[in-house]
């Protein structure tokens, strides 16, 4: 029997699940997802995911496939899109969908998870004594804002990141990985354009550490306002000490944005429902 693999892109806000990975009692992204296409397809559907999103972490780009037995059988990507967009919950949306042909260099069909060579992080920060009600479930709210000499400092910090280091000092404990080596292409510090505007820090690597984004983020918002100096930076990198870090941003900031394949590169577009929507 043929096998395809079917793969989709989904935005959420992670807020009212617990992480990505389902679980037996906590409602989880990936148990929806499961529910949702064992009710289309009448049968269990395993599905896979880019990335563990911790509990209240949300995603633009969060990447699932799962395998189809029959490859001559499976739905439209349209079809499915559409479906899956009447039946998944609100805080939820497929953004784009397609099956995957073809096999990587080491002859393995694709995976989402697998087949991944890297992805971008964004987290937002509300740096006003304001509250921003479109803001408090996916913003950090900072009642203390860093001065423009301090998003400098917090910028000049975040280029000493970028690079492959031992980031054992920006993981946090309980962390599984085998190696705490992580290569980081970009870590940009955008402060506000204008006093009513959000703050970014947007980070893009080869993978992550448990916890690694948001600790990292605390600690450039630690340098940022005074508290931390810049080379606190290379400390951590040097010594793999978490206490030495700064604070752990908490989740509602964190964004994971995209996930890069360059062996399976998208043949459509975001937003694209085709001629039969």
């Amino acid at each position: 029997m043929d096998t395809s693999v079917i793969r989709f892109e989904l935005a959420y806000d992670g807020t009212d699940y617990h992480g990505w990975q389902i679980q037996t009692d906590p409602i989880t992204v990936q148990g929806e997802v499961h529910r949702v296409l064992s009710e289309i397809f009448q049968e269990p559907a395993w599905v896979n995911g880019a990335s563990r999103t911790d509990a209240g972490v949300h995603a633009w780009g969060q990447v699932v496939s799962f395998p189809y037995p029959n490859a001559r059988d499976r739905p439209s990507p349209y079809t499915l899109q559409r479906a899956l967009n009447g039946m998944l919950p609100r805080d939820m949306s497929v953004l784009r969908v397609e099956h995957v042909e073809g096999l990587d260099t080491n002859g393995r069909l694709f995976h989402a998870r697998h087949s991944g060579r890297g992805k971008r992080y964004r987290y937002t920060i509300w740096p006003h004594r304001i509250p921003n009600p479109f803001l408090l479930r996916n913003a950090w709210r900072l009642r203390r804002a860093p001065d423009a000499e301090g998003w400098a400092r917090a910028a000049e910090a975040a280029s000493r990141l970028i690079g492959t280091h031992d980031f054992a000092g920006f993981r946090a404990a309980g962390c599984e990985a085998r190696t705490t080596v992580r290569t980081l292409h970009r870590v940009d510090v955008t402060p506000p354009a204008t006093a009513g505007d959000p703050a970014y820090v947007v980070v893009e690597g080869t993978s992550f550490l448990k916890y690694m984004v948001r600790i990292m983020v605390g600690t450039l918002l630690d340098i940022a306002n005074g508290r931390r100096p810049v080379e606190l930076i290379d400390e951590v990198l040097a010594t793999g000490d978490r206490r030495a870090a700064g604070q752990t941003a908490p989740p509602r900031g964190l964004c994971l944005e995209e996930v890069f394949y360059p062996n399976f590169p998208w043949s459509v577009e975001r937003w694209d429902l085709g001629e039969s929507w």
